[in-house]
Parts: C-alpha cells; sequence; structure tokens
C-alpha cells in the first residue's frame, strides 16, 4: 500500500507560526514561517500512525506544498521524531512553483497509485476521494 502524508498540520502542529502568513491573500514572509517549522511539535498521533504503517510495510510518501529549499530540514524533522522516510519520498513544490496545493499535490503524486492520503485541508482531501483514494483528513487539537 502506498501511503502519502502533507506535513504542516498534519504531521506537525504548526498553527503557532500561522500568524506570519495571511492564508485568506497568501501572502507573508513564507521563508520565516517554513524555517519556523523546525520548531514544530509532532502530532504524536499521526506519527505513530505513519510509523505503525511503515513498519507493517507500506510505503510512506510524504507530500508538502513546502518549497524544496526546505528538503534538508524536514527530513531531519521527520528523523528526529522516529518517521523513517527515505528523502526521495518527500516530495516537495520546485521553489518557483505557486500552483494551489491541490493541483500541486495531485501532480506530485501523479506517478505514484496512492492508497491513502492524511492531510488536513479538506479542498485536498475532496480533490483525491474525487478520483478513488481514501483520505483522512486531520484536525489537530493543541
Amino acid at each position: 500500500m502506498i501511503v502519502c502524508c502533507d506535513m504542516d498540520h498534519t504531521i506537525s502542529h504548526a498553527a503557532w507560526r500561522d500568524e506570519h502568513i495571511d492564508w485568506a491573500h497568501t501572502s507573508g514572509d513564507w521563508d520565516q514561517y517554513h524555517a519556523l517549522s523546525k520548531d514544530d511539535k509532532p502530532a504524536e498521533q499521526i506519527v505513530n500512525l505513519l510509523i505503525a504503517l511503515h513498519n507493517a510495510g507500506h510505503e510512506i510518501y510524504i507530500v508538502t506544498a513546502r518549497p524544496r529549499k526546505w528538503l534538508r530540514q524536514t527530513f531531519g524533522w521527520l528523523h528526529k521524531h522516529g518517521v523513517k522516510v527515505d528523502q526521495d519520498h518527500i516530495l516537495m513544490r520546485s521553489d518557483n512553483n505557486f500552483r494551489p496545493a491541490v493541483e500541486l499535490k495531485q501532480e506530485l503524486v501523479s506517478h505514484l497509485n496512492v492508497d491513502l492520503f492524511i492531510e488536513d485541508r479538506e479542498d485536498v482531501c475532496s480533490a483525491f476521494a474525487s478520483i478513488g483514494v481514501t483520505t483522512l483528513q486531520v484536525r489537530l487539537v493543541s
């Protein structure tokens, strides 16, 4: 089984840094927002789920709208918190790609036969469900 999982607000508690972004206008200091992600607390339930799925032999991919320039930091955070994923299984937007998350994530996984997509955003979950992918929508509680 191929499992894809989002990062911010799904595996990591990112709400504390949302003040750096104006979500309605997709503006703000995105570099600061992503730089601070190194200090995110893990969403233990989702981390434990991914560890269990990995240990059961399922293939795990991280699919995030973070720019690729944050790959090393993202990879380090995942391993620090026990999510064993190969670096080439972290799928990220190119640094100059500003397409909406729904389109971006569908493109990033287009070469995969995804069985389960774990995500916080309703629009992303709906898009994947509409093409026959089972989704698990996450709503983290602080």
